[in-house]
């Protein structure tokens, strides 16, 4: 069949009757209804979220349009970033903390965000309290980001941990360099009935598998592997590593470098984010590099320059990087290369005081999927098999 003229298909029904009485009428009412729902259309908005351990605050600023980004670079606005966990605000004092106490942040670095349907779960790693804490995340009436209620989800097994990163199973992984371990804490035990103070699993160690496994830092998932940056690569290591997500698979196969950056490069990457079969990372260097990350190829492209302190980037799922520098602020550039190459245009998109990681939350567009609530942190009662017989006994009803 021809397809061609695609965009008329809503209106075939119409058309076939369109010499009958009536026929006319009804093509010019599917024509109204038809433009109207194209006019209507919103694409959802998408807020970038950073962390910034030094002012103890969750920042957010919700990203400029495509029509904004083709602006002259001198036209575009800079967003100016506000708070969306105040880290001061609401914190309890010794004896008056239980465990469902909002204890406030000290030292917020790791960030990793589970997208649902216009709401997300945010965790976020403190350095100085050694916890890892969640928030729901959802939009206002208004159309403004909020976060709920703190949860703990992991106590004391944050001390070191800087990074985070979350699968779409909701399964969380955590990176230690002191201790040159990799960790994962399941989904069913994240949310379930875990002793919070039981330590993560370690998924990956330098002591069990070998020189793969360096002070990982930065990490990253595509829902089979999990990406870390060693601080202490070389020739061995990698500048990347990379290993299966699950213990089981790594049998077959092991932990192994993705990149090797040649000469003084090789020990610089602190931070990694995934974009399109692409592996991007910063470092000690000012610049972001990237490498091809769906195979093993030791290429290491220089991307941009320019930075004064790279830290986390992050991916919007669409066709944009952005990157933070710590003095000054977020940058965004075109992600969506097939082939790797330098890249002229760096435009600084929002203006955030001394940003570490970033996440980008979608809001949810009614006419792409519901409105919908991810399972709420308090119903840690609530059990995976449960949720998935309501689910199966809805498809029979319907």
């Amino acid at each position: 069949p021809d397809f061609s003229n695609a965009a008329l298909l809503p209106l075939a029904p119409a058309m076939a009757v369109f010499g009958r009485p009536g026929g006319r009428l009804l093509a010019a009412a599917l024509a109204v209804s038809w433009a109207c729902t194209a006019w209507a259309y919103q694409p959802p908005p998408r807020f970038l979220i950073a962390s910034s351990p030094q002012t103890h605050n969750i920042y957010y600023a919700r990203l400029p349009d495509v029509q904004e980004l083709t602006k002259p670079s001198g036209d575009r606005a800079v967003i100016e970033a506000k708070v969306l966990i105040d880290g001061e605000a609401s914190k309890c004092r010794g004896y008056f903390c239980t465990d469902d106490s909002d204890r406030g942040l000290r030292r917020p670095h790791g960030l990793a965000l589970q997208q649902g349907c216009g709401t997300a779960v945010l965790y976020v790693s403190d350095t100085e309290a050694e916890d890892i804490y969640a928030y729901n995340l959802g939009l206002s009436h208004m159309g403004e980001l909020y976060a709920g209620t703190q949860q703990m989800v992991s106590e004391g097994n944050a001390k070191n941990v800087q990074w985070l990163a979350v699968d779409g199973l909701g399964n969380l992984f955590l990176s230690d360099a002191d201790a040159g371990e990799v960790r994962t804490i399941p989904r069913d035990q994240l949310l379930g009935g875990r002793n919070r103070s039981q330590p993560a699993d370690v998924l990956y160690s330098a002591q069990q598998d070998g020189p793969s496994i360096k002070n990982p830092a930065g990490l990253a998932v595509d829902n089979f592997f999990v990406y870390w940056a060693n601080q202490a690569g070389d020739t061995t290591s990698g500048t990347l590593g990379r290993a299966p997500e699950r213990r089981a698979a790594a049998q077959e196969i092991p932990p192994e470098p993705v990149a090797v950056a040649s000469g003084p490069y090789e020990a610089m990457a602190t931070n990694v984010c995934l974009a399109r079969g692409n592996a991007f990372f910063t470092g000690t260097t000012g610049a972001l590099y990237a490498t091809p990350s769906i195979q093993n190829d030791s290429k290491v492209t220089e991307v941009v320059q320019g930075f004064t302190k790279p830290l986390g980037c992050t991916y919007d799922g669409e066709s944009t990087l952005y990157v933070a520098d710590e003095e000054r602020g977020v940058f965004a550039l075109a992600a969506n290369m097939r082939n790797l190459r330098p890249v002229r245009l760096l435009n600084k998109v929002v203006s955030v005081q001394k940003p570490d990681q970033l996440v980008v939350f979608k809001g949810a567009s009614t006419a792409r999927c519901p409105t919908i609530s991810l399972p709420s942190l308090a119903m840690r009662s609530v059990s995976s098999a449960a949720a998935a017989s309501l689910v199966a006994l809805s498809a029979m009803l319907s």
